[in-house]
């Protein structure tokens, strides 16, 4: 709801959705209305429950430059792929500081998402990722 309903106020916005998973989660999968959806939902190529309460146009997948932590399932590739969302994985190299710069140059303005899955967890206490014996 937050980027849609921006995405009203500021048509030409770009998202950086900053994650350790892309949130492309359908239905099927097992997520039904789900978080794990949003991203999905946003350029609007998934047919879920959540497409319906969308108030606004889809972003462009242009707009979107997704930036995740950890590898992507098979799924969430093919989603990426197929619907043109920029992405990738800060497992060994990262992002350069010159790509961002060119997306932000791309966008009057800027939605950023920053799941708390990619803060440090012996920082940040409460939360079910906070165990240090999960990988």
């Amino acid at each position: 709801a937050p980027f849609d309903y921006r995405h009203g106020l500021f048509p030409d916005a770009g998202i950086i959705w900053i994650d350790a998973h892309p949130d492309v989660s359908v239905p099927e999968d097992g997520y039904p209305l789900a978080h794990a959806m949003v991203l999905g939902t946003l350029p609007g190529k998934e047919d879920s429950d959540l497409m319906s309460c969308m108030k606004n146009r889809p972003f462009k997948p242009s707009s979107i430059l997704y930036l995740g932590l950890q590898n992507l399932h098979d799924y969430q590739k093919e989603f990426l792929d197929e619907a043109g969302v920029r992405y990738t994985v800060q497992d060994q190299n990262f992002i350069s500081d010159q790509q961002i710069e060119e997306f932000i140059q791309a966008h009057p303005q800027l939605l950023i998402h920053l799941d708390i899955d990619v803060l440090d967890p012996k920082f940040l206490h409460s939360t079910c990722f906070a165990n240090p014996e999960l990988t």
